[in-house]
């Protein structure tokens, strides 16, 4: 190895992190000259759906007064009575309990103050509850999965490191193993625990590779390598949603990394003897060197104490690239040090987010940044070919300093989307009430899996609700005791469905805690957010029914077993990075504008996301139930998280051709999903579920491109997934999806002939018509093939009579 000649420093590394209490947090003001500036080309990015917006959900509600108990200047003293001594609701803390001022910080007491009367006036049925400072209501655990635990927890699941948390706690790694590597931009980095390895992606445009599935792939050039020669130690010692760093350090040697999305350029900071590989590094004066694959620029730092250290700043070797361009991008002046993200939220117009860096200074002058939804084109500025990553092409934009931070980026997301639950409604309420009394004729077994369990209670909940407003009595009379029966069940503290693990800070599974593999990796945090946002959908839609019966919202679920919903939703929407129980926003990445699915896992191929639809869900979940609890911030989070998934799905999973991406990761774009390669599986699986949001997920136009694709394979495809995508072909044409719906016999389990009946008129179309047999003309029709005895799971779980499908054409989970 080379010895890279450096200036001996005396001075320590320091870290000038810290947890910023704006890290992805939601404030109120709008900085107009900052929105005049990305507004026009954001706002293309997060394009209309074409149907008539719905009035927003929280002051469209018909809600009755305030009931005396929540009505009066008393209510800060302690959690309404519940309207029953149901054992589950008598065991809820008080509000005085988990909020009382004489055990709340300062900033807490004033949170507290602000946020309270606000949401009385908003909200007027809100159940008055703060949900991020309440201590998880589930029984606790350690999962061990980052052991020994990080210094700084709760940790973040969505971020880009993920794979260097669970590398620098392994105890089987040597001297000489590799971390998986971390992908921030167009920088791949691992380490090991003498050395930094970084390739980069920029000098090849992504590519479709040898593979049929990969629509997209990102290659990745040879290695720069910087290592301490002894043994040496690794540390991750500060990590935000835009960063993280890291020090190696031995007697004699210092590296520390700075990985921060939305840098031009990759940063390290060294001192002692390290070596820089690669005898081929040539010299090109003023500080600059070359490799094969990258330009380097290294400066010296000096301090009032007459210490300086060595900054190198790293950047691909662009063919033709000069020293001259570089300096005007400011390789030689500030550079970012961590980062955060927060917004500013507007719930008539729209909403920003801000990507905003700390720096460190070497020189003063102009520094540039990358632009996801702005800027001007990097290929313009060297003068050369298309320099595109998976998500297009490359800008870049100039800072705007402000007491040493840098505003790098910000992003206006329109608010487009309106949930008017009186848009539930059906001509056909028959068809609805015949799957609702065929569920509760039988038993929802809870060991089926919090996914699937989740999918058929929303399911439920959105029959319940088109049921109600259609004139019928039966979801007030039989469903929602149906569906308090198993709230109960799944939330009783002694066999809690539920646990919060103290390693990571997050609510999992109970079987999930003891097998990685149950709940689809639920126990190693994959995939919350899907799990999460149907029970959190589901519990809003219930509340509207109860809220809007004549007694005053009296027995409201939501108000029983809140402090559980609350728990779940601060799993995967916490807003406040104060909260030391949850991560921020587990699983959304604001920076890529979108969500990883991947949980406390190594990938290779860094974070993947395959069902953007379900995570649009959860934050519509999220959205609604702040709106119950009277929760602003939980009601704007997720609404502009859901606006972020949104415009994340429109520039990414929906292809211009109007064919449908699999997955989406950080280094390849693929047409597979998880389980398998089908067309209907990677279109499906990223519309579902079907609510009164999908048409501002998928809109008219996309709609007619899908339905070229898919037309001619249509007829071949299982009825399951043609209960799904029947209604996105009513998007557009009305008339064919109801006649391809007259095809279906099978559901799938998280929709019903109902469900696509109700869709169907609600875009124009002819509803389905109304069952033709009474259940019990159908319970003596012969079919016993599709009892519930003849397949084990299903008889094991105690159900009778017709499972598979039912007698509504319902396929359940314990069919497969």
């Amino acid at each position: 190895m080379a010895n890279f000649s450096n200036a001996a420093m005396n001075s320590p590394l320091n870290s000038p992190h810290r947890n910023d209490p704006r890290d992805i947090s939601l404030n109120e003001s709008i900085d107009d000259e900052s929105q005049s500036e990305s507004q026009s080309e954001s706002q293309s990015l997060s394009s209309q759906a074409s149907i008539t917006s719905y009035g927003t959900l929280p002051t469209s509600l018909p809600l009755p007064p305030l009931p005396p108990s929540l009505s009066n200047n008393n209510n800060l003293k302690g959690r309404p009575s519940s309207p029953d001594d149901d054992d589950v609701s008598s065991s809820s803390p008080s509000l005085l309990s988990r909020c009382s001022p004489l055990s709340l910080t300062l900033s807490s007491l004033t949170f507290l103050l602000i946020l309270l009367p606000t949401s009385i006036l908003t909200y007027p049925n809100s159940l008055l509850y703060l949900t991020t400072d309440q201590s998880p209501p589930f029984p606790f655990y350690e999962s061990g999965l980052l052991d020994p635990k990080p210094d700084q927890t709760p940790i973040r699941t969505g971020t880009f490191y993920t794979n260097l948390l669970i590398f620098e706690t392994a105890k089987d790694k040597t001297e000489n193993t590799a971390s998986f590597p971390i992908i921030s931009d167009y920088y791949r980095t691992t380490f090991t625990s003498s050395s930094v390895r970084i390739s980069t992606s920029l000098l090849t445009s992504p590519t479709s590779s040898s593979s049929e599935h990969a629509v997209k792939k990102s290659s990745f050039s040879n290695e720069l390598i910087i290592s301490c020669p002894s043994t040496s130690h690794l540390t991750t010692h500060s990590h935000t949603s835009l960063s993280v760093t890291t020090s190696i350090k031995s007697q004699n040697c210092a590296i520390e990394s700075y990985a921060v999305s939305g840098s031009i350029f990759y940063t390290l900071k060294l001192s002692g003897n390290y070596n820089l590989n690669g005898d081929d590094i040539t010299a090109l004066g003023g500080g600059f060197f070359r490799t094969d694959a990258f330009v380097i620029y290294s400066g010296t730092r000096e301090f009032p104490s007459s210490d300086s250290e060595t900054v190198l700043r790293v950047f691909p070797n662009l063919p033709g690239i000069t020293t001259e361009q570089l300096i005007e991008l400011g390789i030689k002046n500030s550079y970012p040090t961590t980062g955060r993200i927060y917004g500013n939220y507007s719930p008539s117009s729209s909403s920003e987010i801000i990507i905003e860096h700390d720096y460190a200074t070497l020189e003063p002058g102009d520094v540039y940044c990358l632009n996801k939804f702005g800027g001007d084109k990097m290929s313009e500025y060297f003068n050369m070919h298309v320099l595109e990553g998976l998500d297009g092409e490359y800008r870049i934009g100039r800072v705007k300093f402000s007491e040493g931070r840098g505003v790098c980026e910000v992003r206006t997301y329109p608010s487009t989307i309106r949930y008017d639950y009186s848009k539930y409604v059906t001509s056909s309420v028959s068809l609805i009430d015949s799957s609702l009394s065929n569920q509760i004729s039988s038993t929802l077994d809870v060991n089926m899996g919090v996914y699937g369990l989740g999918k058929i209670v929303q399911r439920i909940s959105l029959e319940c609700v088109i049921s109600y407003n259609s004139g019928s009595k039966l979801c007030v009379n039989e469903v929602i005791p149906y569906l308090d029966k198993l709230f109960k069940e799944i939330f009783l503290p002694k066999t809690s469905y539920f646990m919060y693990d103290t390693s990571i800070g997050g609510i999992t599974t109970r079987s999930g805690s003891s097998d990685h593999q149950s709940d689809f990796g639920n126990g190693i945090y994959n995939d919350h957010h899907y799990h999460y946002g149907y029970y959190l959908h589901a519990i809003s839609l219930l509340d509207y029914v109860q809220v809007s019966e004549k007694n005053g919202g009296k027995g409201r679920m939501a108000e029983k077993y809140g402090r559980f919903f609350d728990g779940l939703a601060n799993d995967v929407c916490n807003y406040d990075a104060r909260s030391k129980w949850y991560s921020v926003g587990r699983h959304m990445d604001m920076y890529e504008g979108h969500s990883w699915a991947s949980g406390v896992e190594e990938y290779a191929e860094g974070k993947g996301q395959e069902s953007v639809s379900e995570a649009v869900n959860c934050y519509v979940g999220c959205m609604l139930w702040g709106g119950v609890r009277g929760d602003e911030d939980m009601e704007r989070f997720g609404r502009v998280s859901a606006e972020i998934e949104v415009t994340g799905a429109k520039r990414l999973w929906q292809r211009p051709s109007g064919d449908m991406l699999g997955i989406v990761s950080s280094t390849a774009l693929t047409s597979k999903t998880w389980f398998g390669d089908k067309p209907q599986y990677r279109h499906g699986i990223n519309v579902m579920p079907i609510t009164a949001v999908t048409p501002y997920l998928v809109g008219e136009d996309w709609a007619s491109k899908e339905w070229k694709v898919l037309k001619s394979k249509f007829d071949g495809f299982e009825d399951e997934w043609k209960s799904i995508l029947t209604p996105i072909v009513a998007l557009h044409d009305p008339v064919a999806a109801r006649e391809k719906a007259g095809d279906i016999k099978t559901a799938d389990a998280g929709t019903s002939l109902g469900l696509v009946s109700w869709f169907i008129e609600s875009m124009g179309g002819e509803p389905l018509p109304d069952p033709v047999e009474s259940p019990e003309t159908q319970e003596n029709s012969g079919n016993d093939s599709a009892k519930c005895k003849k397949f084990g799971k299903c008889g094991d779980a105690g159900l009778t009579g017709y499972c598979c499908p039912t007698l509504e054409g319902l396929m359940l989970e314990c069919c497969n």
